[in-house]
């Protein structure tokens, strides 16, 4: 989740872990980075997704009402952008770019909810993706040894 990587970076992730600290000391330390990750995380969401956190009242309970309310859907996400990428054909009249970048979005958005696809799967499903008019190209690949 980039979320968490950019709060890693900054160096404030450690209030999604620790419970707020009884010490002043460190509850002042702890409530200042605790601020700015729910800025960080605020800055992040979308305002349908900001709908979800108006009762959460630290960046702990930010992020798990994300992933409760987001990551539980994650299966049917995969399954809708799987059925995207095998429904993905290219025709004659589609432009090529169009095609690629359509490919690579569907390919992220699988990513994104945890469907990781190697570089092997990627060629095959680029290849299973081509129409008709590149048969030739596509028997050119196989018979190439390209790790397949």
């Amino acid at each position: 989740m980039r979320l968490l990587a950019d709060l890693r970076t900054l160096d404030i992730e450690s209030c999604l872990t620790e419970n707020r600290p009884g010490a002043d000391g460190e509850r002042t330390q702890w409530n200042k980075k605790n601020k700015h990750a729910i800025s960080v995380i605020m800055h992040s969401l979308n305002d349908s997704q900001l709908e979800y956190m108006q009762d959460c009242d630290t960046a702990k309970s930010m992020v798990d009402r994300l992933e409760e309310s987001f990551v539980a859907n994650s299966h049917v996400s995969m399954v809708t952008f799987v059925r995207k990428l095998m429904q993905l054909h290219l025709n004659n009249k589609q432009d090529w770019e169009k095609h690629i970048s359509e490919f690579i979005t569907i390919t992220g958005d699988l990513n994104t909810v945890g469907f990781k696809l190697t570089d092997k799967h990627l060629r095959i499903f680029l290849l299973a993706t081509l129409g008709e008019n590149f048969n030739s190209f596509r028997t050119w690949i196989n018979m190439r040894d390209l790790n397949f």
